[in-house]
């Protein structure tokens, strides 16, 4: 009986989140947090958590394909901004824990998921300091001169917290 009440308590038992997982939650969500902190009101901003930002995603695709679609190669943004009624993002919050393998997957999802159903929303990639947005600069670049020069690729957008701000609000009046 001790045995199998042990047991039943384990299964209820949380696990702690790895510290970079714990990072990375509280990178995306400083994003909003800077939105708000720079005035923006927040009846102007819709923010989709990833779960929410693939599910339009999967929305998307039943009404612009046919295709059938592998959901193990759809891309999962980290989340969706919108702003006002016409400015829309997805966004990638970077805190230098994907190597540039794991990187390339990543760009091949998202050409592989945006553009057979034309969705022309930037991505907007957040890295933690200048030295890791030049880098995966770098490695955007390097992976479009190998696997996709002169076709057509989402838009993406590199940048460190506060850079992403000023680029999310020049837009707006």
């Amino acid at each position: 009986m001790e045995y199998a009440q042990e047991m039943a308590l384990q299964i209820h038992r949380v696990r702690e989140a790895p510290q970079a997982q714990v990072a990375h939650f509280l990178g995306i969500n400083d994003v909003l947090v800077r939105l708000l902190e720079n005035g923006v009101d927040r009846e102007q901003i819709a923010w989709l958590s990833s779960t929410e930002a693939t599910d339009v995603l999967l929305r998307y695709w039943e009404r612009e394909t046919s295709k059938n679609l592998d959901r193990r190669n759809l891309i999962r943004p980290d989340a969706r901004l919108i702003l006002g009624d016409t400015r829309r993002f997805w966004i990638e919050y970077d805190n230098n824990t994907e190597n540039p393998r794991q990187l390339e997957r990543k760009f091949h999802r998202y050409v592989q998921t945006l553009v057979p159903i034309r969705e022309t929303s930037p991505v907007v990639w957040v890295a933690f300091d200048h030295k890791r947005k030049d880098y995966l600069q770098r490695n955007l670049d390097a992976f479009v001169e190998l696997f996709y020069k002169g076709q057509p690729l989402p838009e993406m957008y590199f940048f460190t917290p506060g850079e992403d701000i000023r680029f999310f609000l020049s837009g707006l009046t």
